[in-house]
């Protein structure tokens, strides 16, 4: 098995704006073909490239982020 990483970083967040997200996921083989990231507000959104994700949440609150990544390997 040839290792993959899903990972990201974030910026602090002030109430109402949006967070930023920087995809930093990578593999060692292969292309990484879809990104999910989940809020941890019960949303969730599927993409095919990495780089910057915004989100902006509806309600102040702390949330869990998460990225899964699926590739061509």
């Amino acid at each position: 098995n040839i290792p993959s990483f899903a990972g990201f970083t974030l910026d602090t967040v002030c109430l109402g704006d949006s967070l930023i997200l920087i995809d930093t996921s990578l593999t060692i083989s292969g292309s990484i073909i879809e990104r999910k990231w989940y809020f941890g507000d019960g949303n969730s959104l599927t993409k095919t490239t990495g780089g910057i994700q915004k989100y902006l949440y509806a309600n102040p609150n702390t949330y869990v982020v998460s990225l899964k990544i699926l590739t061509d390997f």
